[in-house]
């Protein structure tokens, strides 16, 4: 009889153990799935704050940019006051007078036209150089094209200076080129 006892009993054991082992496997599979769900929200919330870091630096890029160039309108309709002041100066230059009204006209219109370039600089808007250089499509716009000895592709003349804003075109120059 202590034999067949000892058979039940580890039976019984044996059932026991099992179920005792399921129940084991059945929790290493929730403690897997929940690790599973929390590396994934960590995921989540890592890309969420990237996302969030690349927004704020792209409206910060924005942001600088509109400030920069905020003044584009208003410098380019000062380039026309510029380009007018220039013509006033150089049709007075080649006067030549005894009369005091107009050299005090001509000193005055050479402040506000140095005034106006200084402003300019102050704004981040710099003259394109241009006679003596290569046509740059970019910087210059080439009005015509005249024979000459200095080589083909070359500015021989400005008719209309041209400016940048912050080193982005304003304005081309519009020039002459060697043939």
């Amino acid at each position: 009889m202590t034999e067949e006892k000892k058979v039940e009993v580890s039976e019984e054991v044996v059932e026991e153990v099992e179920a005792t082992s399921e129940e084991v496997v059945t929790e290493k599979s929730e403690v897997e799935v929940l690790a599973e769900e929390n590396t994934e929200l960590k995921n989540k919330v890592l890309k969420a704050m990237a996302e969030t870091e690349n927004l704020r630096k792209r409206h910060q890029r924005e942001l600088a940019d509109a400030n920069k160039y905020a003044a584009t309108k208003f410098a380019k309709e000062m380039l026309a006051v510029q380009d007018n002041m220039l013509r006033a100066l150089e049709s007075l230059d080649k006067v030549e007078t005894q009369d005091e009204h107009l050299k005090g006209t001509l000193e005055g219109i050479k402040m506000v036209s140095s005034q106006l370039e200084n402003s300019f600089t102050q704004a981040g808007i710099e003259k394109i150089k241009a006679l003596g250089e290569k046509l740059n499509p970019e910087l210059h716009q080439a009005m015509a094209q005249v024979e000459s000895e200095a080589e083909a592709g070359t500015i021989i003349e400005e008719f209309q200076s041209g400016y940048t804003i912050h080193g982005r075109v304003l304005r081309p120059s519009m020039v002459v080129i060697a043939k």
